[in-house]
């Protein structure tokens, strides 16, 4: 008998998923003027914690293929327009609270919006698997901090209790856009400079 999923038992013909890996991370960072703070212990999926291992740039695209930096340059950009837009969603949790609204629906949607942030992370790392220039490991690293910082906002929301959470929240939102809008440069610095040589 062929069992689609890798993780059925046969015997119970329930799915028993793997566990989550654990990683490591130094209690701070630092990156440029950037000092993040980041959570000791972070849990991913395997495949999540291997897209962030694997070195960037170790595939070489085809050079006749405009495709690979496209979708790479087009990650990017949805990473900072995904960035950006928190602070809308942020808001409307804001306003709510302070008129004594109940923030359920405003904070499900602000969690939509990290998740679907979070997911063009996930993509850019994929395709940052092809070296498209030379800063493709540089700017791999600089989306690893913006993930870790969207991993520390959604730790934040979590815990969504008291005014000193809130201001959490708020800083993490800035260094997750901070982080955004410095991989959007990388990239158009790269290539300013390639254009004007």
């Amino acid at each position: 008998m062929v069992f689609l999923c890798s993780c059925l038992d046969p015997n119970t013909r329930e799915c028993t998923p793997t566990p989550p890996t654990e990683t490591i991370i130094e209690n701070s960072i630092n990156h440029g003027s950037i000092k993040m703070s980041v959570l000791s212990t972070h849990t991913f999926p395997e495949d999540v914690q291997e897209l962030l291992d694997v070195p960037a740039g170790r595939r070489v695209p085809d050079p006749a293929d405009d495709h690979v930096l496209t979708k790479y340059n087009q990650q990017i950009n949805l990473i900072k327009v995904a960035a950006n837009v928190l602070p809308e969603f942020w808001e409307k949790i804001t306003v709510n609270r302070k008129a004594g609204i109940p923030i359920t629906s405003a904070v499900m949607m602000f969690r939509l919006a990290m998740d679907t942030l979070s997911r063009h992370y996930l993509d850019f790392f994929r395709e940052s698997s092809f070296k498209v220039d030379n800063r493709v490991q540089e700017r791999k690293d600089t989306a690893k901090l913006g993930f870790f910082a969207l991993r520390n906002l959604r730790s934040a929301v979590d815990n969504l209790s008291n005014v000193q959470s809130l201001v959490e929240c708020e800083e993490q939102i800035k260094l997750v856009i901070r982080m955004a809008d410095e991989l959007h440069g990388q990239i158009c610095e790269t290539y300013e400079v390639a254009s004007k040589d």
